[in-house]
């Protein structure tokens, strides 16, 4: 199955973090709502050119999803990213977060198909080639 890709703002989100990021990290700069929905569509826009060739890579090989949508959330006050629920920070360049985004998803299909144990080594080394193909620039 080819999932769709939604890439968006975590609005609702962000306030869960921020009080331990203040906290923790009073070092750490907040990006504003609107700097953070301005990076939303950096992410979208970059991300488009490369989506295809991701997804269409891995089920070349036989690693599909299983679900037909993930959401992605981007906010600015974390200081790691996550795949469970998929949150990722907006402090990056459009060529990070493609690789960012790569990784975590890669970390989902993985746990979709508890594939981290099961899958060979052969296997595992094909999917990093697809991922580091992609990602040359």
């Amino acid at each position: 199955m080819k999932p769709k890709i939604v890439i968006r703002y975590g609005r609702l989100i962000e306030p869960f973090f921020k009080p331990y990021i203040e906290q923790k990290y009073p070092e750490h700069v907040f990006l504003t709502p609107d700097e953070v929905l301005q990076k939303v569509g950096i992410f979208k826009d970059e991300w488009s050119r490369y989506e295809d060739k991701f997804i269409d890579g891995l089920d070349k090989i036989g690693l599909r999803y299983i679900r037909n949508r993930i959401d992605v959330f981007i906010v600015s006050a974390t200081t790691r990213d996550m795949s469970a629920p998929m949150i990722l920070r907006a402090k990056y360049s459009p060529k990070e977060f493609v690789s960012v985004l790569c990784h975590e998803l890669i970390h989902n299909l993985f746990a979709d198909h508890n594939l981290a144990k099961n899958m060979n080594i052969e296997k595992r080394q094909i999917v990093l080639e697809i991922i580091f193909t992609l990602l040359q620039y």
